[in-house]
């Protein structure tokens, strides 16, 4: 009995802390260096005269930008969009040959973002993020290839408060896409500076 009195008077005071931190509505926008490693695979034409042509399955690692809004209309949920536009130029190796690709990638993607107010200057959050990505690759032997596919970013972070409107985010997803048919397990990290429109952090 004192075991469920402690429990209820612990969700009780929990809820109050949440509630005492956050109860106005607000907006936020915040943008960010961004890193996105992608696994693919290409179709590479042998070398020499041998014809025929290998698949290789290989892992990018591309660098950019993000830019997000999220606005919360109730004290934990609230809905984000992501903006996200990666770039490089890595190589792949097989059979000794170096092919350089020329890879681009942009995100789009929408969705609910729940998030734990407490007292301190510490707000983690979980998103579940759905949407579209737009992909380029290029290389003089290999030619060029750009699609349209879907996406899904799942993951979360925390937003560190620097005063009443200011915020640093660091945040981590697994990002899912299916181009050309497969399906590319990815993964995402950036570090963001935050603004809050109204409310406090």
């Amino acid at each position: 009995m004192r075991k469920l009195l402690f429990i209820a008077a612990l969700v009780l005071l929990t809820s109050g802390i949440a509630h005492a931190a956050c109860e106005d509505e607000y907006l936020d926008a915040s943008a960010s260096y961004d890193y996105l490693r992608i696994n693919s695979t290409f179709t590479i034409p042998s070398v020499g005269d041998t014809g025929g042509s290998t698949k290789v399955s290989t892992s990018l690692n591309l660098n950019g930008w993000n830019a997000e809004m999220d606005y919360y209309f109730e004290c934990w949920l609230g809905v984000a969009a992501s903006f996200s536009g990666d770039y490089g130029t890595p190589t792949i190796d097989p059979a000794s040959s170096t092919f350089p690709i020329t890879t681009r990638v942009y995100s789009y993607v929408f969705g609910p973002r729940l998030a734990w107010h407490n007292m301190s200057p510490f707000t983690p959050f979980v998103e579940t993020l759905f949407g579209g990505a737009h992909a380029s690759f290029s290389n003089p032997t290999l030619g060029s290839f750009s699609a349209n596919a879907f996406e899904g970013n799942f993951g979360g972070g925390v937003d560190i408060g620097l005063g009443s409107h200011w915020a640093v985010r660091p945040k981590g997803d697994y990002v899912l896409t299916h181009f050309n048919n497969q399906v590319q397990n990815n993964a995402s990290a950036s570090v963001a500076i935050v603004y809050r429109f109204g409310g406090k952090q």
